[in-house]
């Protein structure tokens, strides 16, 4: 009778190690896949406005122009990750759909990420830099340094480049999960 006990206790203890096991698993597997992590957020980015942005307006040419910041405010999805973080991407303002660039070619979304070179969640713009020739088309806003993989847990006040950099508030919300 004893023995019958303990074998019981064991399965019993074994199925409880078991379904544990499995429980870890799923949320590991869907965590590092980002199924928790916010598909789009809404983003204001204030009211500040850089006089000198210089803008690729074709390939190799390049124009000085006045960049309004809160020309970027709206939707941003999800559209991959980068450094096991998701990466947003500016959509159409009237439609929030992602741009078609086999339609128009020359909108270039914005995109909200983390950089692993400042180690702070960036938002950049592939044709907009801060001098001529600026090849890496580094931040134009970032977060304060951090490790953080949800950006919704990133403070709001964020550094943002307008010919030096200043202080900004940035505000989001996640849209869609």
């Amino acid at each position: 009778r004893d023995k019958r006990i303990g074998i019981f206790l064991k399965t019993v203890y074994f199925l409880n190690l078991a379904a544990f096991l499995a429980g870890l698993v799923v949320l590991s597997t869907r965590q590092a896949s980002g199924y928790y992590q916010c598909n789009s957020i809404t983003v204001d980015f204030g009211s500040a406005v850089w006089g000198d942005a210089v803008v690729e307006v074709s390939p190799g040419e390049f124009e000085e122009w006045t960049l309004v910041f809160s020309t970027f405010n709206g939707v941003y999805k999800k559209n991959g990750t980068q450094a096991g973080r998701p990466v947003y991407q500016e959509t159409r303002k009237f439609d929030r759909l992602p741009y078609d660039y086999a339609m128009v070619p020359l909108i270039v979304p914005a995109e909200i990420k983390y950089s692993e070179d400042v180690d702070a969640w960036v938002f950049t713009h592939s044709k907009i830099g801060k001098k001529r020739g600026d090849e890496s088309r580094s931040w134009l806003l970032r977060s304060p340094e951090t490790t953080e993989y949800d950006l919704l847990n990133v403070g709001s006040d964020w550094e943002i480049w307008v010919g030096v950099i200043g202080a900004t508030q940035v505000s989001y919300s996640c849209e869609e999960c």
